[in-house]
């Protein structure tokens, strides 16, 4: 659900599985409500779904059940779907917007509707966007935070209830890091791994041991070692950089994981292999270190799962393929992407939201085949070979170069270690590794590339 954050993959445009031969095909995407946005491997806009308002962009209000490109652009750099609206940036840093705007959350200083993306002021400084349930959000490059729209539950973020047609600050921080916006509240990250949040928050979605709705960013307890937020209608997804995953919030349906609703951030279970979190309107989604997937919450459409109830209260395996990058989700459906840059979905689908060509409900995740004008694309395999794979303490590489950069990631895009090869040392030991899911980015002068490798003791 992008009414909380937008697919932010730090190594997202690198990702696809080099060493088969497969390009990728999107390098990120969004879950609105019911419409969908995506970013194609060359950088252009691709929207489906639900286009009441002119939510997608294409100049139509005509529902669409395939991916069609918006514009004739190639440097968008960012997207977010909300509930009726659709942010997006550039690669220049400038700010777009369109959709429903009966609140002010295109932020062009109207309320009336927009159905192509429309530019928003003059600055080149926006960094990331997140469209929320008629409010917006965004970060600029210089870490301050901005909001505007709809603020009725104080979820602008600048002690009032007043809403606002344009963008306004939000307090003086410049250490924004990622927001998730829910139904009418907002869950932030700061660099310095602290977590807060403010607006709508009956249901104690905001996890600071209340039910009171707050105006302003509120630090939620004093631990600085958050890396992730995600949320829901009214339930909040967060993991710490153990790969504990907490939550907090209402659980009408099993969304938070507990077995309870709660008002105060608690541990789902006990595990600490999780590296990834998405949250749907009223169900979960995770990702392991193994790169296996993981839900919970609402599943009447199949959403999370085939093979269990329509409300799963605590985490199940989805699928265990240790090829999984990301989830999210939007109004009972989810689409996930795979290491590939392939887009598969499932759940509710009466406005073509799954992008499948189809109207009808899919429990069982299908793919979204890529647009000709993105699977043409295609990435030089010749200039260099990572072997073994899986493997048990060492990487080999073969270049042509004098060195090669390599550098190791967790499945979240963090930096773990890196090395400098050259003609005499070409490996590089994985022997302070647990075994698990990595990606292994090389680099010289002339090209970057990410490779998805295995460590498992064998």
């Amino acid at each position: 659900m992008t009414i909380k954050k937008s697919f932010i993959y730090n190594l997202a445009v690198f990702i696809f599985l080099s060493f088969s031969g497969q390009s990728q095909c999107w390098q990120k995407y969004s879950c609105g409500s019911d419409h969908v946005l995506a970013i194609g491997n060359n950088s252009s806009l691709w929207a489906w779904g639900n286009n009441f308002n002119g939510r997608l962009g294409d100049g139509t209000s005509i529902n669409r059940n395939l991916p069609v490109q918006i514009g004739n652009d190639y440097s968008w750099s960012d997207v977010s779907a909300g509930f009726n609206h659709s942010l997006a940036v550039k690669t220049d840093g400038s700010l777009w917007a369109w959709g429903a705007n009966n609140a002010g959350q295109i932020g062009d200083g109207t309320i009336i509707a927009k159905n192509m993306p429309t530019r928003i002021g003059l600055l080149n400084n926006w960094s990331k966007v997140y469209a929320g349930s008629e409010f917006s959000i965004a970060i600029k490059s210089d870490g301050t935070l901005w909001s505007w729209g709809k603020n009725n539950f104080g979820q602008l973020g600048n002690g009032t209830t007043v809403y606002s047609s344009i963008p306004i600050q939000i307090g003086m921080s410049t250490n924004w890091k990622e927001i998730g916006l829910g139904d009418n509240f907002v869950v932030g990250i700061k660099t310095d791994g602290s977590l807060w949040g403010w607006g709508f928050n009956f249901y104690g979605q905001l996890g600071n041991g209340t039910n009171n709705d707050v105006l302003s960013p509120q630090q939620i307890n004093t631990a600085l070692d958050w890396i992730s937020v995600s949320a829901g209608s009214y339930h909040t997804l967060a993991l710490k950089s153990n790969g504990s995953l907490w939550s907090t919030g209402l659980n009408s349906f099993g969304q938070t994981g507990l077995g309870l609703s709660s008002n105060t951030l608690l541990q789902i279970g006990n595990s600490n292999n999780w590296v990834k979190i998405g949250a749907g309107y009223e169900h979960s989604l995770g990702i392991q270190n193994d790169g296996s997937i993981w839900g919970w919450g609402r599943n009447g459409a199949g959403q999370v799962s085939p093979d269990v109830g329509p409300d799963i209260l605590t985490p199940v395996l989805v699928d265990n393929q240790s090829e999984w990058y990301f989830q999210d989700g939007g109004s009972n459906f989810t689409i996930s992407m795979n290491i590939a840059g392939e887009l598969f979905s499932k759940g509710n689908n009466p406005n073509g939201q799954l992008g499948n060509g189809t109207n009808s409900d899919w429990s069982v995740p299908t793919l979204i085949n890529c647009p000709s004008s993105l699977s043409s694309i295609n990435f030089d395999q010749s200039l260099i070979k990572v072997y073994p794979n899986p493997t048990n303490d060492h990487l080999y590489f073969e270049f042509s170069g004098n060195n090669l950069e390599v550098k190791v990631y967790d499945i979240r895009g963090v930096l773990l270690n890196s090395f400098l090869l050259t003609s005499f040392i070409k490996k590089i030991s994985l022997a302070e590794f647990s075994d698990g899911f990595y990606l292994v980015e090389v680099s010289d002068k002339s090209y970057d590339k990410c490779f998805k490798i295995i460590k498992k003791t064998f």
